[in-house]
């Protein structure tokens, strides 16, 4: 049945309202539930995508994509206890392949390795205790894949939280960063000052110094494998220097700067 839908695509008016068909449809078959599960992602009804996913996944543990949207489905719920295992799980099965069927292992293209690693590390990155260990790891994500699109939003994003803390005269080790669940469903961000990482200067107490803010975040939309929806025009990103990161240019300025903020951040801290 599944195989039947996906070749009349055209057919349907859209790809959520094909997969949901093929759902109803079959819905034991691996590749109707997974693509119905990434469908709702898509369209950010995050908690219905979790409870498909896992029964996608149940079926085959291993499956790279499903791990990822089911991950992210995980962090745009607040759900990050959750979502760090398969982060963790799914960046050890894309860096060395350990652990991975024999089947799914044949059909993994080094291609397809390095886009899963970036979006694992962008996972781990969105689930960080602080804004130090966040910024590391969105890093790391464009490191391992200099032209996704999703780790480079990413970036951006962290680099966002990164200039509005240093204009409050602190450095990204000091905040913390809490996931939850929002009243409607959503991640909600809670931002707070560490006060074991900052002392209190002279005649100050350190009363306060646990204080902070929170940051509702936005939806974002979950993509097929596994990232949340990019821009339709891809950054023009050279390859050349992955492995010296000081050295790799953009075309983009913009993106310069936002790479040069996160290396002196990750780096220098």
């Amino acid at each position: 049945y599944s195989v039947k839908c996906y070749h009349q695509n055209r057919t349907w008016r859209s790809e959520f309202s094909l997969w949901e068909s093929c759902y109803k449809i079959n819905p034991v078959g691996f590749l109707a539930v997974s693509e119905y599960g990434k469908s709702l992602a898509n369209v950010q009804r995050y908690n219905e995508a979790v409870e498909v996913l896992k029964m996608a996944l149940s079926s085959t543990p291993d499956h790279l994509t499903v791990m990822g949207s089911l991950g992210l489905s995980y962090v745009y719920t607040g759900r990050c206890e959750e979502a760090m295992p398969l982060f963790q799980t799914g960046l050890n099965y894309a860096l060395t392949g350990v652990g991975m069927s024999d089947t799914l292992q044949e059909e993994f293209d080094p291609q397809k390795q390095v886009s899963m690693a970036a979006i694992f590390y962008v996972g781990l990155s969105h689930c960080a205790p602080n804004l130090h260990s966040m910024a590391q790891l969105a890093f790391t994500a464009i490191q391992t894949h200099p032209e996704s699109s999703f780790a480079l939003e990413h970036a951006e994003k962290v680099n966002g939280y990164l200039t509005a803390i240093k204009k409050e005269g602190l450095e990204p080790h000091q905040v913390l960063v809490f996931n939850s669940q929002g009243q409607d469903g959503n991640r909600q961000m809670d931002f707070k000052i560490d006060p074991l990482a900052v002392k209190p200067g002279p005649g100050e107490s350190s009363a306060g110094m646990g204080a902070g803010f929170t940051h509702q975040a936005p939806k974002s939309r979950a993509s097929s494998n596994g990232a949340t929806a990019t821009p339709k025009s891809k950054p023009n990103a050279s390859r050349a220097g992955v492995k010296k990161p000081k050295t790799r240019q953009f075309d983009d300025p913009i993106l310069n700067a936002h790479l040069f903020q996160l290396e002196r951040m990750s780096i220098d801290i």
